[in-house]
């Protein structure tokens, strides 16, 4: 059973980080793909994957920061990872 936890403020990445388990996924949206670059986002367990929306990315200009540290998607590809996850956390 996994979950997929989204974060909109970096200030809460190390509280998320605290209820991830192996299989979840986090996607960064909004003001929160700002923790690409945070070195927390590193230590994360190689179980989790980080994913960002690719909007949210384009408008503050993180292109290759994301891009070494997450894999970007679009709405679409939101929507998918709401369907693939048994429940959904959101850090707001």
């Amino acid at each position: 059973m996994s979950h997929l936890h989204t974060l909109n403020n970096v200030e809460l990445l190390q509280d998320c980080a605290r209820f991830l388990s192996d299989g979840d996924a986090l996607l960064l949206i909004e003001d929160g793909v700002y923790c690409v670059t945070q070195a927390e986002l590193g230590q994360l367990p190689d179980s989790i994957t980080v994913y960002c929306l690719q909007d949210d990315v384009d408008a503050r200009g993180l292109g290759q920061l994301a891009q070494e540290h997450s894999q970007k998607i679009g709405f679409e590809g939101f929507v998918g990872l709401c369907c693939t996850h048994s429940k959904i956390i959101n850090w707001f």
